[in-house]
């Protein structure tokens, strides 16, 4: 072969990998759902980005974000800001996958992977949705329970030691046989919540949002 077949060869050779680089269709990373004040919008991550460049609210007026897996996993930061005053919440990539973590000098000191949605509150929600109380219901005997402090033992809501089963109803529905490990709480967004810890873990194991009715058997 001459030597300007060989350099005609090798211009054919660059051209036919630049040609195809540039028709190669732009890479596209995994999409998750992110909500600001209950108005959801689908985005695409494809790399570590500030959750706050994603809605027009600065953090300064987030007083509730939490994050959801598919699993029933989550991650509930109330008042950002201030429970984090030095992090930042981003969305990043875990083995192709969308997660959520609080960074401090690029160190998460919190974090939950992978995600499926982020919903973040500005305002202490007022529809229908989020009551003002919640139906106690003891064998028969219901009462309203409007308790004002933040998270409340939910044995003292219930208000009595003999209990075989607790149904706990709310945007899902769980039955207990023991509620030395639930709380019932209001979040920032005006909603009822039911907690359970299982015995030794860090975390809340089970979770009921938005509590209407809860019934002692």
């Amino acid at each position: 072969m001459t030597s300007l077949q060989t350099y005609t060869l090798l211009l054919s050779v660059l051209c036919t990998i630049s040609c195809h680089e540039k028709s190669a269709p732009p890479t596209r990373g995994p999409s998750i759902e992110v909500s600001l004040d209950d108005a959801p919008r689908i985005v695409v991550i494809d790399r570590s980005i500030p959750l706050s460049s994603l809605v027009s609210a600065p953090p300064a007026q987030w007083i509730d974000v939490r994050a959801d897996a598919k699993d029933g996993r989550w991650l509930e930061i109330p008042t950002p800001t201030t429970t984090y005053p030095d992090g930042e919440l981003r969305l990043y990539l875990d083995r192709e996958r969308v997660a959520i973590g609080v960074f401090v000098n690029d160190r998460a000191i919190a974090a939950l992977s992978p995600i499926t949605r982020v919903r973040i509150a500005t305002h202490v929600a007022s529809s229908p949705a989020s009551p003002s109380s919640v139906v106690i219901s003891v064998r028969g005997h219901e009462q309203l329970w409007k308790g004002e402090a933040r998270e409340t033992p939910l044995r003292d809501v219930i208000g009595t030691q003999d209990v075989r089963s607790v149904r706990v109803v709310g945007d899902t529905e769980i039955t207990l046989a023991t509620i030395d490990n639930a709380i019932l709480k209001r979040n920032q967004r005006g909603e009822h919540v039911v907690r359970v810890w299982d015995n030794g873990r860090e975390h809340p194991t089970q979770e009921v949002r938005r509590v209407t009715k809860i019934v002692v058997e």
